[in-house]
């Protein structure tokens, strides 16, 4: 354990083996939303403009940090997933490097003659990195925001501990000692800043680095509380500063209005979260694969009493705090571990709208649990070497599950088939597995899983529409009609249930009624591509090319990505008689998606009547 490179170098070897079958896993979910579909991350070239567009804009723009990650990874590797995948792994590896050396740090200063501090430092980092748990904050793309601002969390705590290790009477280098503190310091703003521009959890800083001062460096003295509680003051006026911020200024209509999209309120999700909350204990403690979801169908409090739970899980919380209190002289780790595990839970498990349960909040808040738990094992063990080879013996099986974990996660189908065979009482895992099968042509098993998704929310008007959907492509225009019209009885704006209708119309034979749909969909949003496109075929089925082509050219213009829009802009061209301008779509759309085997069709049928036109003009 001398050699400094070792341990690093044996969670590297941990992290790929646990993460090799990650490499090839898609997008899902978030991912598409965040990075598939958010515009400002496509950069070609590393510019000022280029980098400040795609951190700030998008859909998380108060992520700068981690929307740049992402855009670098676009430059580099386009959407070709292993470059995200070999990034998050990286950032893990790191992550667990660096908490390594914070674990080791805290304990020099708190137990600094144990002989095995290096040990318990590194098997409670090995066993942090190779937790199951941790699968859905590195596997799951868009999740970098979560492990990047852990990272950055963690290096400022760190490089803080050792700038402070530079107090007078504690110098390790007498001649350096001032300058190599400032360094440190510096780089913990740094880190922090870096943190924080990468998720919104690390507004938590300030006050866990004055608590690991007054625990770890200042040996819990009530004196120096006493006199620096105005530095307390201040640490929670900055996180009350970043919340307003991050609030907009308008903390309660903010919050309030991040639960009108939601089926819980604010109070259900309050009562709620304590259960959650030893729910992810639960997992931390046994993490089976078989235990683990990404969509967890977690009932909703109703009161204290419904279910009984909620009380006893309050009041469990309550005894947490309490405990950690009691324990903070005599187990002090154990103590800090606790507050700190619930502290960081606090942002996102309590007031703000975001959905009741996910496994990645556990990736911060599970770290110094991970030194507790290790340390108290070594001491109820005594032998060093008996304990490194029990917490060895469960880094492995930790490790095999986080492998079969990761296996879920090579598909999107077989990810959301997991999810839907143990949420099977949530509409949102079945609607997912509908989406995949109908993409993949598996017309009736997608309706059978879009119907199963309406048994549990029948008042769903995207489920209705896609199920809809499914049942024009099957032929059935009568019922695929009733759902699209119920569908817009639900949401009457809702774009896409018009856009289908018209189209649904259109083939029954009510062409007026049909058009007016579309029309209406146009309307709603005009700058939609699909709706445009959808017009353009429908006017160039009436052989209406002027307008057909106006619609193409509107959708290329709102989606210049759009392939299909290309093709069939050729399309209304060659027809138009030309031919020239039609070659040049087709190979634009062939450029655009080189799998688009209409547009490669058409464009070889426009080259040889070209060649036949020249021939004849011969």
């Amino acid at each position: 354990m001398k050699n400094r490179l070792i341990i690093p170098l044996l969670l590297a070897v941990a992290v790929a083996a646990i993460y090799n079958n990650t490499l090839q896993a898609p997008f899902i979910f978030d991912d598409f939303e965040n990075i598939r579909l958010n515009t400002a991350l496509r950069i070609e070239a590393l510019s000022l403009s280029n980098l400040l567009d795609a951190g700030f804009s998008g859909p998380s723009q108060r992520r700068p940090v981690a929307n740049v990650s992402f855009a670098l990874n676009y430059m580099w590797g386009d959407y070709h997933v292993i470059g995200y995948h070999l990034v998050n792994i990286f950032i893990h590896w790191l992550c667990g490097v660096f908490l390594y050396l914070l674990f080791g740090w805290t304990l020099k200063i708190s137990a600094p003659t144990s002989p095995s501090n290096r040990w318990i430092a590194f098997l409670a980092a090995l066993m942090w990195l190779v937790h199951p748990i941790q699968t859905q904050g590195v596997t799951y793309i868009v999740q970098r925001m979560t492990s990047l601002s852990a990272l950055f969390y963690v290096m400022c705590l760190y490089f803080y501990a050792r700038g402070r290790s530079y107090r007078p009477g504690t110098v390790v280098d007498q001649g350096a000692g001032k300058t190599a503190a400032t360094a440190y310091f510096i780089a913990s703003f740094m880190a922090g800043v870096l943190a924080l521009g990468s998720k919104e959890v690390a507004a938590t800083l300030p006050l866990f680095i004055f608590l690991y001062e007054w625990y770890f460096i200042q040996d819990l003295n009530a004196a120096w509380l006493r006199r620096n509680i105005l530095y307390l003051g201040i640490a929670a006026a900055l996180l009350g500063l970043v919340s307003l911020v991050y609030l907009d200024f308008d903390p309660l209509g903010k919050i309030l209005a991040g639960y009108e999209r939601r089926d819980f309120t604010l109070l259900q999700r309050l009562l709620t979260e304590p259960r959650v909350v030893f729910f992810y204990i639960g997992l931390l403690f046994f993490p089976h694969p078989g235990r683990l979801n990404l969509d967890h169908d977690f009932s909703i409090s109703e009161s204290l009493m419904e279910p009984a739970t909620t009380l006893w899980a309050i009041a469990g919380l309550a005894g947490l705090l309490a405990l950690a209190v009691v324990l903070a002289r005599r187990h002090r780790l154990l103590s800090f571990a606790i507050l700190w595990y619930l502290g960081n839970l606090v942002i996102e498990s309590s007031v703000i709208g975001l959905e009741i349960i996910f496994e990645h909040r556990n990736y911060l808040p599970s770290m110094f649990l991970m030194l507790a738990l290790v340390m108290s094992g070594f001491k109820l063990l005594r032998h060093q070497k008996t304990a490194v080879t029990v917490f060895v013996g469960l880094a492995v099986i930790l490790s095999f599950w986080t492998h079969q974990r990761n296996a879920v996660w090579q598909e999107e189908l077989t990810l959301w088939q997991d999810c839907a065979a143990k949420s099977p009482d949530k509409a949102r895992p079945h609607y997912n597995v509908g989406l995949i099968l109908a993409e993949n042509g598996q017309t009736e098993e997608a309706v059978r899983q879009y119907r199963r998704a309406l048994m549990i929310k029948p008042d769903s008007a995207t489920f209705n529409t896609n199920l809809a959907i499914e049942l024009a492509a099957q032929g059935d225009l009568d019922t695929a009609i009733a759902h699209y019209e119920k569908a817009l009885a639900i949401e009457p704006e809702f774009v896409h249930a018009h856009m289908n209708l018209g189209k649904a119309l259109i083939e029954s034979g009510k062409r007026e009624e049909g058009m007016a749909h579309l029309e209406t969909a146009l309307r709603i949003k005009p700058d939609s591509a699909t709706v445009n496109n959808t017009l353009g075929l429908m006017k160039l089925d009436q052989n209406d090319l002027n307008a057909a082509a106006r619609y193409f050219s509107a959708a290329i213009k709102n989606s210049p990505d759009y392939d299909d829009a290309y093709n069939n802009l050729g399309v209304a061209l060659t027809r138009a008689g030309q031919l020239d301008q039609a070659a040049k779509f087709f190979s634009e759309a062939v450029r655009r998606n080189p799998a688009n085997t209409d547009a490669k069709r058409n464009l070889k049928t426009v080259i040889r009547a070209m060649i036949g036109r020249n021939r004849a003009n011969l």
